[in-house]
Order: C-alpha cells, then sequence, then structure tokens
C-alpha cells in the first residue's frame, strides 16, 4: 500500500488527495495475486459496484463532463500505479 501510495501521491502530487477516495476504491477492488479476490470481495462476499456514471455517458453539464474525464484519467493512472507497485513488490519478496 505505501508503495502504490508513494508512486500515485509522485505522479500528481497538487490534487492527489482530492483523489485518494478513488485511489482507495480501486485498491480495495483490485484483486491479490494470492488469493485471486480483492480485498472488498474477501471481506463481503461480492465484488464492488463501480460509479454508475462512465465518461461515455452524455453528460449536460460541462463541469461534471470534465470531473468525469478526469477522474478517467486518474482510474488510469491508479490501475498503473497498482501495477506497478505489485510488480516491485513481487521482485522484492
Amino acid at each position: 500500500m505505501e508503495t502504490f501510495l508513494r508512486f500515485f501521491i509522485n505522479t500528481c502530487p497538487t490534487n492527489s488527495s482530492s483523489y485518494l477516495a478513488l485511489a482507495k476504491f480501486w485498491y480495495n477492488a483490485t484483486p491479490h495475486f494470492a488469493t485471486g479476490l480483492s480485498p472488498f470481495e474477501a471481506l463481503y462476499g461480492h465484488p464492488p459496484r463501480h460509479f454508475g456514471i462512465s465518461v461515455l455517458d452524455d453528460v449536460e453539464v460541462s463541469e461534471l463532463s470534465s470531473w468525469l474525464y478526469d477522474r478517467q484519467a486518474i482510474t488510469d493512472l491508479i490501475r498503473q500505479h497498482l501495477a506497478r507497485s505489485k510488480d516491485c513488490m513481487k521482485k522484492t519478496s
């Protein structure tokens, strides 16, 4: 978790705090290599539901549309950093 957060915060230091909840969600929704289950699924017995609004949806409010694109970009970064931190952990163990 520390490695993942370090990668994430170093990538976007100015606005990373506003996306910490999203980073936490994706961390808890990503399957662990040993169990094949995400932490959320291991705890609650079912996979987490995603937010429901996507970048592909037609949105009339320009601020919401901009926020959705930003959220998608941050989500992609989070996925990359999760993969990167997993690779680091595999190499060190």
